[in-house]
C-alpha cells in the first residue's frame, strides 16, 4: 500500500513551480508586515524633514519689490496708506505697520523691503484681509 500526500499537486505542477510559489507568498506576506513599519516611518520623517523648513517664527523671507504707496479710501473701509506691489491680477497689497509720514503720498514709486508680520492681517473691507508688514528698506523712485 503507497502512502499518499495530504496535499497534492496536480500533475502539470512540478516541484518547482510549487517552490516559487512557496516563496513569492511569504515575500509578499513579509512585505504587508514591512509596509506597516515602512509607511509610518516615512510619515514621521517628512514630518521631522518639513519642520525644518520653516521660517524664523513671526516673520517671513524679505526681498526687494518695486511697488507703489497707494491711499485707498473709507468706502473700502482701508482708509489708509497701502504699499501696491505688481498689477491686475497679480496685485498684492500690504498694510506697513511703520511707514513714515514723508512717504505716505498717493501714488510715490517706491522700491522696498519688508517682512510679514506673523500672521496678523487687516481687514482692507473690499480686498478682502490683507497681511501687515514691517518695513526694513524703502526708497523713493
Amino acid at each position: 500500500m503507497k502512502h499518499s500526500c495530504l496535499i497534492s499537486a496536480p500533475k502539470h505542477v512540478n516541484s518547482y513551480s510549487l517552490t516559487r510559489l512557496l516563496v513569492n507568498s511569504l515575500i509578499h506576506l513579509h512585505m504587508k508586515r514591512l509596509a506597516y513599519l515602512i509607511i509610518p516611518a516615512m510619515l514621521l520623517v517628512i514630518t521631522v524633514i518639513g519642520g525644518c523648513e520653516k521660517p524664523e517664527e513671526g516673520t517671513n523671507s524679505s526681498e526687494r519689490r518695486i511697488a507703489k504707496i497707494q491711499f485707498i479710501s473709507s468706502p473700502d473701509f482701508c482708509n489708509d496708506y497701502m504699499i501696491v506691489a505688481g498689477e491686475g491680477v497679480n496685485q498684492e497689497i500690504y498694510k506697513p505697520q511703520n511707514l513714515q509720514k514723508e512717504y505716505e503720498i498717493d501714488g510715490l514709486q517706491i522700491s522696498v523691503t519688508f517682512e510679514t508680520v506673523s500672521d496678523t492681517t487687516y481687514n482692507c473691507g473690499f480686498a478682502g484681509y490683507v497681511p501687515i508688514v514691517n518695513i526694513l528698506i524703502i526708497d523713493k523712485i
